[in-house]
């Protein structure tokens, strides 16, 4: 028997968060090297790709500096330019000017009738929603029906891009038609259409601020039938998932790990790419910073992302990552770090990133390591042999450490 006494010495360390209760999935703790501040204003994102679909129950971020608000963590679809998809654009179509629609038309606009109508065909039928049923001047009369749509710009968090005109009037069929921008940008659409029964025609106009511009006519009849608009939207998407913790239990210690557990785990899909996006419920300062790879980033799963509008546009550094890890909702491997006792092998995953402080003797057995990663001996270890280490692999030795071979 003979005593094998090892000296100090530093490794590079892969850091890993610890989540004792889920499987760790996915992770990146590479070139730990500078950070990005982020708060109410400044959101941050990482994005990655996972070759298998799981359950994910936990995102792991590295944080630095302690901040007295809650910091929030959520995952997100990307889209098809692969960024954070935390807004979509997409058409909405509004019937009605004070009726709402599920996809964000308001129910605050307005109708308004002038003009002599015909008894039966009157101006109500204009916007009953019935696309058979149509309204007429009375004999020698030109009436007019207003039209005013609020436009969902007035609404927290909706940008409305662009919008245009359906109608039925005359003898035409349904038409759809632009709208100058000066007519739509506005917070109310104000819309009017004129009914000549003797000139036998319908004019439609806009109002731009100063004046009623053209959008159409027809000079085969004097028939209102329906309107309706459509509004291109671009909207905040709410979140897959997401969880928050509160900032004054970080410590100011650097790159400490903090773990966000969702109440429901999302279920992910096998090579798709999905975004953690992460904030500070603050203003400036005192937010907190999220820990990042600014040297040599390696990861190849993902890009880091940053956005100055809370989430409404996205700026990518595909030289950056930030770190991260994700975990399963299962149940974690079993622990390979607690000793396997007198005359037993003990087989160590390296992932696991075990600390031994108290002192173990296996005896006979025989000491071996699988997986990547590193191994910490802080007491006495006494075993009967030991297998090489790949280069992957790492024991630190720290002072109290004595590894006995025999």
């Amino acid at each position: 028997m003979f005593k094998l006494s090892l000296t100090l010495f530093f490794v590079f360390l892969f850091l890993v968060s610890s989540v004792t209760a889920y499987e760790l999935k996915e992770n990146y703790m590479v070139n730990d090297d500078t950070q990005m501040y982020i708060h109410s204003t400044q959101w941050a994102a990482q994005t990655f790709n996972t070759s298998v679909g799981y359950d994910l129950k936990v995102v792991g971020i590295k944080l630095y500096q302690a901040t007295d608000y809650m910091i929030n963590v959520s995952l997100y679809s990307t889209n098809a330019s692969g960024y954070p998809e935390t807004f979509s654009t997409s058409w909405c179509y509004q019937e009605t000017a004070n009726v709402s629609t599920s996809c964000g038309g308001l129910d605050t606009g307005t109708y308004s009738c002038d003009g002599t109508w015909d008894g039966t065909n009157n101006c109500s039928n204009t916007y009953d929603g019935d696309w058979s049923t149509y309204g007429d001047s009375g004999v020698g009369q030109v009436t007019y029906v207003y039209i005013n749509y609020t436009n969902p710009n007035a609404t927290t968090d909706v940008t409305v891009s662009n919008a245009t005109l359906n109608t039925k009037i005359g003898n035409e069929g349904n038409e759809t038609r632009n709208l100058d921008a000066e007519c739509w940008n506005r917070s109310i659409v104000e819309l009017k259409i004129e009914s000549d029964h003797d000139g036998v025609s319908v004019d439609i106009y806009c109002y731009n601020g100063s004046t009623w511009r053209s959008v159409g006519s027809d000079l085969a009849s004097p028939f209102i039938y329906e309107e309706g608009i459509n509004w291109e939207i671009t909207s905040r998407n709410e979140p897959l998932v997401s969880a928050e913790v509160n900032g004054s239990t970080l410590g100011e210690t650097p790159g400490a790990f903090v773990n966000f557990t969702f109440d429901t785990p999302y279920t992910l899909v096998a090579d798709t790419t999905y975004a953690i996006v992460a904030f500070a419920d603050c203003v400036g300062m005192t937010g907190t910073d999220w820990r990042l790879d600014q040297t040599d980033a390696a990861y190849d799963g993902g890009v880091r992302y940053t956005s100055t509008t809370t989430g409404a546009s996205w700026t990518g550094n595909s030289d950056d990552d930030m770190m991260f890890a994700t975990y399963n909702d299962a149940e974690a491997p079993a622990d390979t770090c607690t000793c396997a006792g007198i005359d037993t092998n003990w087989e160590i995953d390296l992932s696991d990133t075990c600390n031994m402080t108290s002192a173990c003797d296996i005896g006979t057995g025989e000491l071996t390591f699988t997986g990547t990663g590193t191994f910490r001996c802080n007491e006495t270890l006494t075993i009967a042999d030991m297998r090489d280490l790949a280069a992957d692999q790492h024991i630190i030795v720290q002072d109290n450490c004595n590894i006995i071979i025999g």
